[in-house]
């Protein structure tokens, strides 16, 4: 039912292709402070696009964060997000609304586009959100709960960091699996630094000491609870 794309930070998900935080646009922000790169857009779009191909899935679900104006985008920021979603026309897609997501469906009409903006997605075992909010009584009520927001990466202090995926298991054998940013550039932020009462971990649902960490490859980087913190 679950299954992760190799090299990438994406999952199927009952035939949905699953991304979050693509925060496009980003690359505006940087440029105002002097960091000039390559436009994320189109390439994000693509990405996309090829592994939607590629894993035969039926629609693409966008776990929030989509554009990385938290109001409304720039001239600049609506030209970004035409060019993303121009890579993935004809292609179904769902939009769950991230905290940079403020007027997303107006900006979603003037772009002349018709996505379904929701909170959460409820799948026939799965739970899709961006994370940002506590999920409601009926998304953990099913077996897997899936989030970005987290931005999760690992590496030394002041290292190079790769992204990660973290997956934690509660007492009643639910699982949580927080994906890693798509956004190329978003590396994240290093779980060494994490407070151990955070998000999900934080009301005791999901057992930090036990939460497997891995690398985008699927290699197991170790258990949660003994990263965090760890110079």
């Amino acid at each position: 039912m679950i299954k992760f794309v190799v090299g990438k930070p994406a999952l199927i998900v009952e035939d949905n292709l699953v991304i979050g935080d693509l925060h496009i646009g980003l690359e505006e922000k940087l440029a105002e402070k002097g960091i000039n790169i390559e436009d994320l857009s189109k390439r994000m779009g693509r990405e996309a696009r090829t592994i939607f191909d590629e894993s035969k899935a039926k629609r693409i679900v966008i776990l929030g964060d989509v554009k990385d104006s938290i109001t409304y985008p720039t001239r600049i920021g609506y030209s970004k997000l035409k060019d993303f979603f121009d890579e993935l026309r004809g292609i179904e897609i769902i939009i769950l609304k991230g905290n940079h997501d403020a007027h997303i469906k107006e900006v979603l009409k003037l772009l002349n586009l018709d996505y379904n903006v929701e909170k959460e997605l409820l799948l026939k075992e799965a739970a899709l959100l961006h994370g940002h909010s506590y999920p409601s009584e009926d998304a953990l009520k099913k077996k897997y709960l899936i989030m970005a927001h987290g931005h999760a990466a690992y590496g030394p202090i002041g290292g190079s960091m790769e992204k990660i995926w973290i997956i934690a298991e509660s007492r009643k054998k639910h699982k949580l699996i927080l994906i890693p940013a798509f956004n190329p550039i978003i590396t994240g932020s290093n779980i060494r630094n994490w407070d151990t009462n955070t998000g999900m971990f934080r009301a005791g649902s999901f057992n930090i000491n036990t939460a497997k960490v891995f690398n985008l490859d699927g290699k197991l980087l170790g258990l949660l609870g003994e990263l965090v913190g760890k110079a």
